[in-house]
Order: structure tokens, then C-alpha cells, then sequence
């Protein structure tokens, strides 16, 4: 049986928890089996006791009931402490442990980053060096040094240019221009037999 210390202020809660009142009237008095200490009492004892609240409120509070409680307590809070000393043992190893779980975490980040951008530079070097880049380049290339002849002739007929040096320049482009036309015409044809130019 649990006692709240709260409750023991009242004579009615005294009265309840030691004594049994039978109902076949008023001299009829059983005691609680909590109080072997009351059992040898006489009824007239009984009834002063019952009219002395101090005695019985002490009578309570320092009964063997009781006693246990207190000690239950104290082991609890004995307990809950000990625990709580356990647990901030632990802590500083906790910390060390969450501290290194974040270095971790962010190396992590860093490789997966470096990891992205490395696969992006990949793609891209394999685009450049894809057959069709390559086709596209070349087209470029051939583009730009027919310019470069067209630019040249008319450097010459503006006589800007010697005709030494136009004749080698011009030559030169056109060597050019054929090399790059040739590397390019193979490249397609190639392309087109596997199905793999769109250009």
C-alpha cells in the first residue's frame, strides 16, 4: 500500500488506512494487517488514538510502511544520480565522436564534389573528342583557312602584299585547306557508313 504524503495531514486518511470501522456498529473495530503494532491495542485505546491526530499522523510517518518508502526513494535518487554521472561520462567521448562523424561527413561532400566536377571534365573531353565534334571542328577549320586564301588574294590585288610573299602565303593556305578538306571528307564517310553523322 502507497501513502501520499500530502494526504496523511487529514484524520480521515489516518483513520481509513489503520482502522477498519465494520458496519455492524460503531465498537467493531478490525486493524489494518500495514500496523501489527496496533493489533494487541484495547478498543477504548483504539478510540483515544483515533482522537489524537499528532500521534496518529507520527504513528504514520514512522512506521515501518513508511520507512521502506523512504528508503525506496532514496535508492531511486541514489540511482537516477548515478546515472545521470554515468551518462555525462560519456559525454565528452560523445562529442569527440559527433566532431569526427561531421569531419567525415563533410570529407564526404568534398570527394562527391570533386567527384561531380571531375565526371563533368570527362564529358566534356569525350564530347571534343567525339567523331562528330571532331567532324564539326574540322569543318570549322576547313572554313577558316579558305577565309584566310580568300583574305589573302585580296590583300594582293589591293597590293598589299609582295607577290613573293603572296605566293608563298597562298600556297601555304591552300596546302592547308586541302589537308584539313581531305581529314574531313574520310572522317565523314566513315561516319556515314556507321550511321553516326547527323551533319
Amino acid at each position: 500500500m502507497t501513502f501520499e504524503i500530502a494526504s496523511l495531514a487529514t484524520p480521515n486518511f489516518l483513520i481509513k488506512h489503520l482502522f477498519h470501522v465494520s458496519t455492524q456498529g460503531a465498537h467493531n473495530f478490525q486493524v489494518q494487517t500495514e500496523f501489527p503494532e496496533l493489533q494487541n491495542k484495547s478498543i477504548d485505546e483504539l478510540k483515544i488514538l483515533m482522537e489524537d491526530e499528532e500521534k496518529l499522523l507520527n504513528m504514520v510517518l514512522y512506521s515501518e510502511q513508511m520507512e521502506r518508502l523512504k528508503d525506496e526513494r532514496n535508492k531511486l535518487n541514489e540511482s537516477c544520480e548515478e546515472l545521470s554521472k554515468t551518462n555525462m561520462s560519456y559525454k565528452p567521448e560523445l562529442e569527440s565522436r559527433k566532431e569526427k562523424l561531421k569531419e567525415a561527413y563533410n570529407k564526404m561532400l568534398e570527394a562527391r564534389n570533386s567527384f561531380d566536377m571531375k565526371c563533368l571534365h570527362q564529358q566534356s573531353i569525350n564530347e571534343q573528342l567525339s567523331p562528330e565534334s571532331i567532324l564539326y571542328n574540322l569543318k570549322v577549320s576547313v572554313a577558316d583557312a579558305d577565309t584566310e586564301s580568300e583574305e589573302l588574294a585580296e590583300s594582293y590585288l589591293d597590293n598589299k602584299i609582295e607577290t613573293d610573299e603572296f605566293l608563298k602565303s597562298f600556297m601555304d593556305s591552300r596546302i592547308k585547306v586541302h589537308l584539313r578538306k581531305v581529314k574531313e571528307d574520310k572522317l565523314h564517310q566513315m561516319l556515314t557508313e556507321r550511321g553516326g553523322v547527323s551533319f
